[in-house]
C-alpha cells in the first residue's frame, strides 16, 4: 500500500511537469486548465495551415513573376496580393510591394503607385530601388518637385556611374518640368559626361536651352545629334519645331522629307509638308500630300484653309 502511494505521488509530480496548461482570460473571470485533445488538434490545424500556406505562398510567388515577364500584369498583381494575405509578415514582402507598386506605375495608376511606394519607404527608408520608383513616379504624375526632392536623398547614395547618370536624368527632366531650365540644362550636361552615347538627354537639353532663350544653341545641339542618330524621330521632329519658329523653310523641307522616310503614314507630317511646299509655291506637290494626308485619316473639313490656298 505504502508502494502504491508513493508510486501516485511521483505520478502526480510528473504529469503537471510534461503537461501544459492554458490560461483563458475572459471578461469578469480568468480560468487556468490543462491543454486537452482539442487543444492539440487546433495546434496541429494551425501548424499544417501554416504549411500549405507557405507552400501556396512559393507557388503563387513563382507565377506572379512568370506573370510579370510575359507582361500579365494584372494575373500578377493579383497573385502578389493574394502572397501578402497568405503571409503577411513573410520577410521579403517589401519586395512585393514594390512589384506591385510598379504595377500601377505601369498602368498609369500614378497616386497608387505612389502610395504604394511610400509605404514601402516606411517599412525601409533605405530602399532606394523604392524611392527611385517613388521620385519617377512623382515626375509622370505632374509633381516635379516631389521628384526632386526624392533624387536629392538618392544622390549621396549612388556609387556607380550608371546610378548617377540616372539620377542626374531623372533630376534634369523635373527641372525642365518645374521650369527651372538651367537647372535642367546642368543636370542634362552632366548626363552626357557620364554617358555621351544616351539617346534622351540631348533633346530634353535642346528643349532647356530653347527655354532659356537660345534658340540657336538647341538648333546647333540636336543636329549634332541628329547627324549621329539620323533615325531618331522624336530628335527629327523636335528640329522641325525649331526650324518652324526660326522661319527656316529650306531647311524645313528637308527635315519634313527625312521624316516622312521614317514615318510613311503620319498624316500630320504631310500636312507639315504641305504648308512648306505652299509657302515654295509647289502647289502640285502640297495638293498630293494634303490628299494623302485625308486618305489616311484626316478630316478635309480641317484641311479647307490649305487647300484654299492651292487655288
Amino acid at each position: 500500500m505504502k508502494r502504491l502511494v508513493v508510486l501516485l505521488f511521483l505520478l502526480g509530480s510528473i504529469i503537471p511537469m510534461t503537461g501544459q496548461t492554458i490560461v483563458e482570460l475572459r471578461k469578469g473571470a480568468t480560468t487556468v486548465r490543462s491543454k486537452n485533445l482539442h487543444d492539440y488538434d487546433v495546434q496541429t490545424k494551425d501548424a499544417r495551415q501554416e504549411r500549405e500556406d507557405s507552400l501556396k505562398y512559393a507557388d503563387n510567388l513563382k507565377w506572379a513573376y512568370n506573370y510579370l515577364h510575359s507582361d500579365s500584369l494584372n494575373a500578377a498583381e493579383h497573385l502578389f496580393r493574394e502572397c501578402l494575405r497568405l503571409r503577411p509578415k513573410a520577410p521579403g514582402n517589401n519586395i512585393l510591394r514594390r512589384s506591385l507598386g510598379q504595377i500601377a506605375l505601369a498602368q498609369g495608376r500614378y497616386r497608387e503607385a505612389i502610395e504604394t511606394f511610400t509605404e514601402v519607404l516606411r517599412l525601409n527608408p533605405s530602399d532606394h530601388g523604392a524611392r527611385m520608383d517613388r521620385a519617377t513616379t512623382y515626375l509622370q504624375d505632374n509633381n516635379p518637385q516631389a521628384c526632386i526632392t526624392d533624387c536629392d536623398l538618392l544622390m549621396p547614395a549612388a556609387q556607380t556611374d550608371s546610378l548617377q547618370e540616372r539620377l542626374y536624368f531623372l533630376r534634369g527632366a523635373a527641372h525642365l518640368q518645374n521650369r527651372q531650365y538651367s537647372n535642367a540644362r546642368n543636370d542634362l550636361e552632366k548626363v552626357l559626361s557620364f554617358n555621351p552615347s544616351n539617346t534622351n538627354a540631348p533633346i530634353l537639353l535642346a528643349m532647356a536651352l530653347e527655354k532659356e532663350g537660345r534658340p540657336k544653341e538647341a538648333l546647333q545641339r540636336i543636329s549634332i545629334y541628329i547627324n549621329a542618330h539620323p533615325q531618331d524621330l522624336n530628335a527629327l521632329l523636335y528640329r522641325i519645331h525649331l526650324e518652324e519658329e526660326q522661319q527656316n523653310v529650306p531647311a524645313l523641307r528637308n527635315d519634313y522629307d527625312q521624316a516622312l522616310r521614317l514615318a510613311p503614314d503620319n498624316r500630320e507630317l504631310y500636312v507639315g509638308r504641305a504648308g512648306v511646299l505652299i509657302l515654295q509655291k509647289d502647289f502640285g506637290a502640297a495638293r498630293s500630300d494634303l490628299d494623302k494626308a485625308v486618305n489616311l485619316g484626316m478630316p478635309r473639313a480641317a484641311l479647307r484653309e490649305l487647300y484654299k490656298q492651292l487655288q
